[in-house]
């Protein structure tokens, strides 16, 4: 079968035999895709600079004959990211976008969208723009590509706008997909007693606005995301630690 040639992103890899990987990548046009890399831990001609997690690259592989892994061929570092390298806490933020993406990501489902995303967050980490702000917005931006965003504006479950300084009774339930207003108790234990300028500061934040973002609605992305992935990140507990969860 001929060699396909395409813009990539490495979300994970793993050692495979004595110096193969497996290495899993999105793509915008085939979504998550994985490749064995044979040989990976020993070449440096086919693959420069070794198979780098969260490295932007253009890969070259070739579609499996049978079984599920294609092969990759070659590797090109399309950006060097020398500046989101140096930081703990770049690695910590991009760790965590790769982890989503390829959580969120489905192979043979093209992914144009969140293949986007990932690209400019990682871009923008290489640039220095680290922060909770910055990150958030991407998980947002990543579920909403995905079709699994939160509302934070209307009732999730009747689609009541919110009232402009309500008194009592909001709360968010990841299990009903978002805000339910005072006229929606909810249904589950699972739904959080929340505050008007929490979910205000979160459907800002989606309009491309950069608002203070306290822990409390992170905490909100988190559950959310954590009720469409049936786990919580790995990446979580070095984000915590280092005050960006």
């Amino acid at each position: 079968m001929e060699p396909v040639t395409t813009p990539a992103v490495i979300l994970r890899r793993f050692d495979h035999g004595e110096a193969d990987q497996v290495v899993w990548m999105l793509t915008p046009r085939r979504g998550r895709l994985a490749a064995i890399a044979p040989s990976a831990r020993r070449s440096r001609r086919r693959f420069p600079g070794g198979v780098e997690p969260f490295a932007r690259v253009t890969a070259t592989v070739t579609p499996p004959r049978r079984g599920e892994l294609w092969r990759l061929e070659e590797l090109t570092p399309r950006a060097p990211q020398t500046g989101l390298r140096g930081s703990l806490e770049g690695i910590a933020c991009a760790g965590a976008a790769c982890e989503v993406a390829a959580e969120l990501g489905r192979e043979a489902d093209p992914a144009p969208s969140l293949f986007a995303r990932l690209e400019d967050y990682l871009e923008a980490l290489d640039g220095g723009a680290v922060d909770a702000s910055g990150l958030f917005a991407f998980l947002l931006g990543a579920l909403a590509a995905a079709g699994l965003e939160p509302q934070f504006r209307h009732c999730a479950r009747c689609g009541a706008a919110p009232q402009a300084n309500p008194a009592s009774g909001e709360h968010f339930d990841p299990g009903e997909g978002g805000r339910l207003c005072p006229s929606c108790p909810p249904r589950a234990p699972g739904a959080i007693p929340v505050r008007h300028e929490w979910l205000d500061a979160l459907a800002r934040l989606r309009t491309g606005e950069r608002p203070e973002l306290p822990r409390e609605p992170r905490q909100l992305v988190w559950r959310h995301l954590e009720q469409q992935l049936g786990r919580r990140l790995r990446s979580y507990a070095l984000l915590d630690e280092l005050a960006l969860a």
